[in-house]
């Protein structure tokens, strides 16, 4: 099976503490993970989609939907050698996509990078018979 990175926004949670901004690691990504827990990854894990590490490109947040889109950025420089490491890297999200200069055009790979729809409850995309489809059929050919 390939290796297999994800990569999603950020964890959003009241009583979070976030990290220090100018901490780039990797590793510390990894080992906050992504999805760990709840609808997101249960609804990701029912699509069939499976990774080897996952992480988030900013640091937990108690305030929903908040983006530093520069921030995001800057942490994809930081951490491009280490992602460059996967066969295949998940891109959940057009502004995940955006802070890796990939175009969000769902399951179209573009080199490593496979951008999907982000697994909010609110993402209606992921309601698209053809949509539901293609992520299947992608994650088929990564086992």
């Amino acid at each position: 099976m390939a290796s297999v990175l994800a990569v999603g926004e950020r964890f959003n949670q009241k009583g979070w503490t976030p990290c220090p901004d100018d901490d780039l690691s990797f590793k510390l990504r990894v080992n906050m993970g992504l999805y760990n827990f709840g609808r997101g990854r249960t609804f990701l894990n029912r699509m069939g989609v499976k990774w080897t590490h996952g992480i988030n490109l900013l640091w937990p947040s108690p305030i929903a939907g908040e983006w530093d889109a520069a921030e995001a950025r800057r942490v994809v420089d930081a951490i491009r050698k280490d992602v460059e490491r996967y066969d295949v890297v998940l891109l959940f999200g057009r502004r995940v996509c955006d802070a890796f200069d990939v175009a969000f055009n769902v399951g179209e790979r573009s080199g490593r990078y496979i951008p999907l729809p982000h697994p909010s409850g609110r993402n209606r995309m992921w309601n698209d018979p053809r949509v539901r489809e293609t992520v299947r059929l992608i994650m088929e050919t990564l086992r």
